[in-house]
């Protein structure tokens, strides 16, 4: 319940906060607008409305306030208007005429307005869309009259003229001698670049705002000064030639400015944080933006090493290697280097195994050396990984490392075609008892790419994990291996003994494999039922090949009891229409299945009913020629009109055939009469011909003898 107060103290003090000073805002632009009012003659007594405002913090307290203020006037134009008149109780347009309208518009105008804390005004600047201004150190700072200008093909934007004023809009500096292409603001000094109007000339400008002095640095003509980046020794200035290329060159800072940033970046670090004294002390070392003082670099990296931090313990370890602020001292450097590194700082790892190796200031040792190095090699560093592959005869302390962060070591570098490293890390993975490296390595040593193949190596790591922790990838691998005979002799008792064992760890896979081992093979004794078994259970799995399997099997009886619906069933559960399709007629053809038209049919108003086309029409055709159904000429006459009523078939021999047939059966009934049906008929069997229908040209010719008709 505290903890609770606590945050809704906070939210409403934040709230009010936040409201405080949007309010405050308020009161600055209503106080603006009115100053405004005051001292501008053209607008006091007209109707203006604030329609934007913008406020920029003071070092004051005060804001610099930008108002767009709006009004809406009218002006009189002459128009060509419609000219109406009334009549029947309507309007009616009856041409044009001229006519005086009024349109309204919309006025707006944009000032500066300095208020300070008090909300007392000082000053007011007319802005404009080409006036840009920023505040900077509490002053105002308003760049005027923008323009455009291509060199080569670069568009470079420059102000005409510029000014500086103080937090009370006093004019501290001012002018319009150059065109100014960048700035930017350092300390109590702002430098301009740009080129010179009376001669083209370029110019870098450092003013000290506080004394209104200027520094210029004037160059040749033909170059445009124009972006400028901060760096360690001074302004990073990039130059244009007339041809649109670019070069920089560097500007040095003025001597208060220098200071000025000594002073920011000292403020800018908490020397109570390990980092901070790092970061400094390394600025020490090297002079950057401060004067370079080894000896304060060395205290600050002492603070941070008290701190326990692995990388102070690294810097100071490397001042007193290289005697650097302090006197060389190698005992001390070593002790150092080992604190950090056993904290995990790779880089001191590396200074502590090369002390070791080359006995700098220590005794030499290389079972050290290598204990380190190996570290860094399952770190990723690639000189320490080829130390440890061209001194693997030296006999060394292991570093501590897991089974499976080994095994990820050469799984990644195998991937990275690092394979004498990775051979070196699964092997120390599979010394560890990783399941996963005896995996991929037994596979690696079968296939041979990268590393040198070993088949007998290759069954060694597969047979352990497949007997011993029952690996179903590896029993399937070893299945594929005898069977392959490939640098291991073909074994079809093995071939069956392993892929045996990962169907009893319920892989439909292997389930598959020995369903049709057991129905096909001429190598194994023929079993159906149990091949039926097998492929039973993978096909309840929802394995495809088994479903599939499993429609022939009822079908023909194979290891079961030969059932029409049973198959038709499985059929059903064949996710892919097109396979459905061909397993249909496969029967209807007698394709690689005792003939089985009925089932066939059964088959094609299966897939009818779930809106096939293709299955509606051949199951058309087996009612019009009686195959597998009983003939009937009107259900096969119904489902042709289903199909071309409900799709675009466009012109189809079949569809015309069926048609065909079905007036010609109903001329030989005489329910229509010779005129009617018969030209349909007639019809019909003319389109199918055209399309190229095998049989609708007999047909035709047959029902023009039967009526006596050439």
């Amino acid at each position: 319940m505290k903890k609770f107060m606590r945050l809704l103290f906070v939210a409403m003090a934040m709230l009010i906060a936040h409201t405080t000073v949007a309010q405050e805002k308020r009161n600055y632009r209503d106080i603006a607008f009115d100053y405004l009012l005051q001292n501008i003659s053209s607008i006091e007594a007209r109707p203006w409305n604030v329609k934007a405002d913008h406020y920029d913090k003071l070092s004051n307290g005060g804001y610099l306030v930008k108002l767009t203020i709006a009004r809406t006037l009218t002006r009189q134009e002459d128009r060509l208007v419609n000219n109406q008149v009334q009549a029947y109780g309507a309007t009616f347009n009856v041409g044009v005429r001229n006519a005086t309208v009024n349109i309204n518009y919309e006025d707006t105008k944009s000032y500066f307005v300095f208020v300070d804390r008090y909300g007392e005004p000082s000053k007011y600047m007319e802005a404009s869309t080409n006036h840009e201004i920023h505040t900077w150190g509490g002053n105002a700072w308003l760049l005027m009259n923008t323009h455009k200008e291509r060199v080569g093909n670069k568009e470079l934007s420059y102000f005409s003229n510029a000014a500086c004023f103080s937090n009370k809009g006093e004019t501290m500096w001012s002018g319009r001698d150059m065109k100014i292409y960048g700035w930017a603001f350092s300390g109590n000094t702002l430098y301009l670049v740009g080129t010179l109007w009376d001669n083209g000339r370029s110019i870098v400008r450092s003013i000290d705002i506080k004394t209104q002095e200027a520094n210029d640095k004037v160059g040749n003509s033909g170059v445009i000064p124009s972006d400028i980046a901060f760096g360690e020794k001074g302004l990073t200035i990039t130059q244009y030639a007339s041809n649109g290329q670019s070069s920089d060159f560097v500007f040095p800072y003025a001597a208060s400015d220098r200071q000025f940033q000594i002073e920011q970046v000292l403020k800018s670090y908490d020397l109570t944080r390990a980092s901070d004294q790092i970061a400094l002390g390394e600025r020490y070392l090297s002079g950057n933006v401060v004067d370079k003082d080894e000896k304060k670099a060395v205290e600050l990296f002492e603070k941070a090493a008290n701190q326990n931090s692995d990388m102070g313990l690294l810097k100071l370890a490397d001042c007193y290697k290289n005697g650097v602020g302090v006197s060389q001292d190698n005992a001390k450097a070593f002790s150092l280097y080992e604190k950090s590194a056993n904290m995990g700082n790779t880089d001191a790892m590396i200074a502590l195994s090369d002390m070791y190796a080359g006995g700098d200031g220590i005794e030499k040792n290389m079972s050290k050396a290598l204990f380190w190095k190996e570290k860094l090699a399952f770190k990723g560093n690639i000189n320490a990984q080829k130390f440890i592959l061209a001194n693997q005869s030296v006999e060394y302390e292991k570093a501590d490392i897991t089974a499976d962060e080994a095994y990820k070591k050469g799984r990644d570098s195998y991937m990275e075609k690092s394979y004498e490293w990775a051979k070196f890390c699964f092997e120390r993975a599979i010394s560890l008892g990783s399941k996963d490296a005896m995996f991929d390595f037994g596979k690696i040593l079968y296939v041979g790419e990268g590393i040198e193949r070993n088949y007998s190596k290759a069954v060694e790591l597969l047979s352990k994990i497949g007997e011993e922790y029952n690996h179903v990838g590896a029993q399937l691998c070893l299945a594929q291996m005898y069977k392959e005979n490939k640098g291991i002799p073909h074994d079809i008792k093995k071939v069956i003994y392993w892929t045996t064992k990962a169907a009893e760890n319920d892989d439909e896979t292997a389930m598959v494999a020995l369903a049709y081992y057991y129905k096909y093979s001429d190598e194994v004794k023929k079993n159906k039922k149990l091949s039926f078994q097998y492929c039973e259970r993978a096909a309840i799995k929802g394995n495809q090949d088994a479903i599939r399997e499993m429609v022939f099997n009822h079908a023909q009886g194979d290891g079961t009891k030969k059932d029409k619906y049973s198959a038709l069933t499985w059929f059903e559960k064949i996710d892919d229409s097109e396979m459905q399709m061909k397993v249909a007629d496969n029967f209807f053809n007698g394709v690689g299945v005792k003939e089985n038209e009925e089932l066939a049919a059964l088959m094609y108003q299966s897939m009818s009913d779930k809106g096939d086309i293709i299955a509606t029409k051949k199951l058309a055709l087996c009612y019009l020629s009686g195959s597998g159904v009983d003939s009937n000429i009107n259900t096969a006459y119904d489902l042709a009109m289903k199909i071309r009523n409900t799709t675009h078939v466009g012109d189809d021999a079949d569809i015309y055939y069926i048609e065909g047939a079905y007036y010609d059966s109903k001329l030989r009934g005489n329910q229509y009469g010779l005129p009617n049906g018969f030209m349909q008929a007639k019809e019909a069997y003319e389109r199918a011909i055209k399309c190229g229908h095998p049989y609708a040209a007999k047909a035709l010719a047959r029902m023009k003898s039967k009526w006596g008709i050439r």
